[in-house]
């Protein structure tokens, strides 16, 4: 009996950490004016996420804990696309973006980036 639940633990602590290898673990969510910030982690790394706030229908929000299969896009890297501006020389001299509605938004300690994520809208995973 003992091996039977000894195995079981294992399984159960193996799988949970598979599925932070694979996902992004939410471990904060805060509300600025019209944006949510969910801070997330994979491996060793810190995402700031950034979404606008919107009301869905049917929404799976997102939770502190839980794991998600973020599809995130950093926005210093995408600033420039399709621009006829040239990036800057050193995207660290970079720290804050303003939003719509002059919402000041800056990089923490830790994170080189800021990242909106294209199936997060609102406060909603939305599973594709």
């Amino acid at each position: 009996m003992f091996i039977v639940l000894s195995c079981s633990s294992n399984l159960t602590k193996m799988s949970n950490s598979t599925l932070e290898a694979e996902g992004y673990k939410v471990y904060k969510i805060k509300s600025v004016e019209n944006y949510y910030l969910i801070y997330a982690k994979k491996n060793d790394s810190l995402y700031k996420i950034i979404s606008k706030k919107e009301s869905i229908a049917n929404c799976n929000e997102i939770k502190k804990n839980g794991i998600y299969d973020f599809k995130l896009q950093a926005i210093l890297k995408n600033r420039f696309k399709n621009t006829k501006f040239p990036k800057p020389m050193n995207d660290l001299d970079i720290t804050c973006f303003t939003f719509e509605g002059g919402i000041k938004i800056c990089r923490e300690e830790g994170m080189d980036e800021l990242y909106y994520a294209d199936n997060i809208k609102g406060s909603c995973f939305l599973k594709k």
